[in-house]
């Protein structure tokens, strides 16, 4: 009985994790990478911080180049967890990245352009092919 109250207290407290979550690849989440980078939030520029993501140069966000976006968030949302292993950590960073995808990637090539992430920016476009429960409203603020 005690381990299934512990059990319990855990999975309510993960819960409550996604409710704390920011909407992936909103203004307020990038923001808060870009601060944790060592910038200043009020110089935030979009086209900037899409450029120092880009860590090929080729104009576009892979996969892996979304993923290193919300690593940093998803490990903060984590913290203080006890049972929590990587995995776990790699399906919701996984997750924030296919709804990024789903919604930004005008073209459906499965990467985010930067004339993608900058018209999403400017709320001149939004792609819906569903949701991961973060709810569209986010790419606007």
């Amino acid at each position: 009985k005690v381990q299934e109250a512990l059990d319990l207290e855990e999975r309510q407290k993960k819960e409550g994790l996604k409710k704390k979550a920011k909407h992936p690849g909103n203004k307020a989440q990038l923001e808060e990478v870009w601060e944790a980078e060592g910038f200043d939030r009020s110089t935030f520029n979009p086209k900037t911080f899409f450029k120092m993501h880009d860590l090929n140069n080729d104009g576009e966000w892979d996969d892996f180049e979304l993923e290193a976006v919300f690593e940093k968030e998803v490990d903060a949302l984590f913290e203080g967890f006890e049972d929590v292993d990587q995995e776990e950590k790699d399906e919701e960073v996984s997750r924030m990245r296919e709804h990024v995808v789903e919604h930004v990637d005008m073209d459906g090539d499965g990467v985010v352009q930067i004339a993608e992430f900058s018209r999403v920016r400017q709320g001149k476009g939004i792609r819906s092919r569903g949701s991961l429960g973060y709810g569209l409203r986010g790419f606007l603020h």
